[in-house]
């Protein structure tokens, strides 16, 4: 699904270059943008909705006991809940990465801004599982953890980006 999405904006932007609508560097830089905006809110997406409930849902059906019955400390079911809900979302966004790879090719982007794009990526994933988990500690309904994670998520990953950008327009001018 991801690499399907990652594709089709590729092909809609290259075609417009080829065309003549855009300068091969354009077409090649405004493909990245558009592929780096599409995989940052797939990691913060994908990432808040799976871990949303996952800790939440062990004390509903009252499993969360049997875990700390084994010689698991707190830190390694988080590590664990972490690791099962980031891996698939991690091989979905490695699965799509060389489409942005390609419009090294066209111009107008680097090696090292395909790399800090993959970070960027990585870091709001992880980011937004770690308030999926934190408030799944905290809230055992479903929808409740649901609504909060997404909330929260939204809230850091998309305002306060905004409101950088705002802050910082109006210090440059």
């Amino acid at each position: 699904m991801t690499a399907t999405l990652a594709a089709v904006t590729a092909i809609s932007l290259l075609y417009a270059g080829f065309v003549g609508a855009l300068t091969p560097g354009s077409a090649g830089q405004g493909l990245f943008q558009a592929l780096a905006v599409i995989a940052y809110l797939y990691a913060i997406l994908e990432g808040a909705i799976l871990t949303a409930d996952s800790l939440s849902r062990e004390r509903r059906e009252d499993t969360l006991g049997l875990l700390f019955l084994t010689h698991l400390k707190a830190r390694d079911i988080i590590a664990g809940k972490l690791a099962s809900s980031v891996g698939r979302t991690m091989y979905s966004l490695l699965a799509a990465l060389p489409i942005p790879g390609i419009t090294i090719f066209f111009g107008g982007v680097t090696l090292a801004d395909l790399l800090m794009m993959m970070a960027a990526v990585l870091n709001a994933l992880l980011f937004s599982t770690a308030i999926g988990l934190c408030v799944s500690a905290y809230v055992k309904s479903e929808l409740r953890a649901l609504s909060w994670t997404l909330a929260l998520t939204f809230l850091a990953g998309a305002l306060w980006p905004i409101v950088g950008l705002a802050l910082h327009a109006a210090t440059v001018t």
